[in-house]
């Protein structure tokens, strides 16, 4: 598949460039979160402005440790951020202030596609796309669960649901992680599985690093991303209390709204363990800065344990982040015994397995690559070359990048007169 900047489009875009027109942002992404938690959407708007393309975000401003991380500044694009406020009624307001900001912003900008990001930020992407008449994108990140909260928050998360299919019927076409997400949004809003792209949550090209390993007898875990039980569980100290005291583990990261008490929780455990000088608990970093660090590291930590409640865990494969961050970064990834992961994890020889419920299991894992710092290494160069001539997210966003240029050319006809949307 050809590079994103060799796209056929490219000229016709920098011809229209110059119009009144133009100088309008032609898509606007929308969700109720910081854009920048959110690593496909830097990548999806450095490649669509790389295109020609001006591109808008329009998000929830972070707050504590989250609001380290940022989104780097980049040509064509701009975000704008409004105030969060924690649940209750003040997030009532809040919600309501970023719906009218959503419309102001789409009614003075007036892009030409609306690409919504999460089920929260449908029902505003669902408004503006009636309103104005406008073509719309539904990327699906993450399912809405609405099991184990309260009774205001499940009915306000059905509101969302709502609204996600419906914006999932009207759009021009949907996204997804995974095949298996795939298969369930089409299931759900009753559009044809044909009509949802399927883009895996590889990294970018820029993400890639080239780090070359110095000897030495330390051997680094590298763990990056949200700090709840099922992603981070104690078990991984139970892994650092058995294997030699060489190895160590660094994490970045911040815990998510009903997790905030676990960074203590684990790292009370580290310190009953014995592991207080081998284990690090630090704030996230911005997005370049933590691939720096994490490719000075020599695995990375993406065990993931089983949780019924949470259909996202269940269909987990293709859509985790951190795992393709690791390989980006040239170190190998050990990963839960799974089907869906051992098949492009381990059986490509880019990472290990274990069973992310016994200490024994991680320690064997840990153990096996920490013993061949040579095969560790040829590991994790095999995953680099792999982000970089196949899975990084400009491939895999070829074909929604076709989509929206098409768009581009309808309109530009439609303008001139040459035809009718």
């Amino acid at each position: 598949m050809r590079p994103i900047r060799e796209l056929p489009y490219r000229d016709r875009l920098s011809t229209v460039a110059g119009s009144q027109r133009d100088r309008r942002p032609r898509v606007l992404f929308v969700q109720y979160v910081d854009p920048a938690l959110l690593p496909p959407l830097e990548h999806a708007a450095r490649i669509l402005a790389n295109n020609g393309l001006t591109v808008h975000l329009i998000g929830v401003r972070s707050s504590g440790s989250k609001a380290a991380i940022r989104m780097p500044n980049l040509p064509r694009v701009r975000t704008i951020l409004v105030p969060g406020a924690d649940p209750g009624i003040r997030q009532k307001f809040a919600y309501l202030i970023f719906v009218l900001a959503v419309l102001w912003e789409a009614v003075t900008a007036r892009p030409l596609v609306i690409y919504a990001s999460d089920p929260a930020g449908c029902p505003a992407a669902l408004l503006v796309s009636f309103l104005l008449r406008l073509r719309c994108i539904y990327h699906e990140h993450d399912m809405p669960v609405h099991l184990r909260a309260g009774r205001s928050r499940i009915r306000l998360s059905l509101v969302f649901d709502r609204a996600r299919i419906a914006l999932a019927r009207r759009a021009d076409f949907c996204v997804t992680p995974s095949v298996a997400r795939a298969r369930s949004l089409a299931r759900e809003a009753g559009i044809p599985v044909e009509s949802v792209i399927v883009v895996p949550n590889f990294p970018g090209v820029a993400d890639i690093r080239s780090f070359e390993k110095v000897e030495r007898r330390e051997f680094r875990l590298h763990y990056h991303g949200t700090i709840v039980r099922q992603r981070l569980p104690l078990t991984i100290l139970g892994a650092l209390a058995k294997v030699p005291r060489f190895v160590s583990l660094e994490v970045f990261g911040y815990a998510p709204f009903g997790s905030l008490r676990y960074p203590e929780e684990f790292e009370a455990e580290a310190s009953r363990l014995g592991l207080t000088d081998r284990v690090t608990v630090s704030d996230p970093l911005p997005r370049s800065s933590i691939l720096d660090r994490c490719a000075e590291a020599d695995a990375g930590l993406a065990i993931v344990c089983p949780d019924p409640h949470d259909i996202n865990l269940q269909l987990l494969a293709g859509t985790s982040n951190k795992v393709y961050a690791y390989l980006a970064c040239g170190i190998p990834v050990i990963v839960p015994a799974d089907p869906t992961w051992e098949i492009g994890v381990v059986a490509d020889g880019v990472g290990v397995s274990c069973d992310p419920e016994d200490p024994v299991s991680i320690a064997d894992a840990i153990e096996f690559l920490a013993s061949d710092r040579t095969l560790c290494t040829a590991m994790g160069e095999a995953g680099r070359l792999r982000i970089l001539e196949r899975d990084n997210y400009e491939s895999a966003f070829d074909p929604v990048v076709r989509h929206i240029l098409s768009f581009v050319r309808l309109d530009t006809r439609s303008s001139t007169g040459d035809g009718v949307m």
